[in-house]
């Protein structure tokens, strides 16, 4: 039961975090849980509207001093701009984590 109310304490703070956009296509929760279990904030950015991926330009301007990662989401089998993205983790010194649950097929 314990585990239950945090997972749904879990998806409640995504939601609120969802709510603050108009448009925000979020595949899935899942890449959320582990950075709201452990009482951090997720920030989303914007997404290339011709690869579905996390746009590097916007990523670049929420990076701020309290940022410690960078969740990739690879989607529709197409990779992110991963060139890019891994110069924003050099030069800021922050880790990355890629989720390709939808990158099948993706090469890069």
């Amino acid at each position: 039961m314990a585990r239950l109310r945090s997972t749904l304490r879990c998806l409640l703070l995504v939601l609120v975090q969802v709510m603050k956009f108009l448009h925000l296509p979020l595949p899935s929760g899942a890449p959320n849980m582990p950075i709201l279990s452990c009482q951090a904030v997720p920030v989303f950015c914007d997404i290339d509207p011709f690869t579905g991926c996390a746009d590097p330009e916007d990523i670049e301007r929420r990076i701020s001093s309290r940022t410690k990662a960078l969740i990739i989401v690879h989607y529709k089998g197409v990779p992110a701009n991963m060139d890019a993205v891994l110069k924003l983790t050099k030069r800021h010194g922050i880790s990355l984590v890629e989720d390709c649950s939808h990158a099948h097929g993706a090469t890069y």
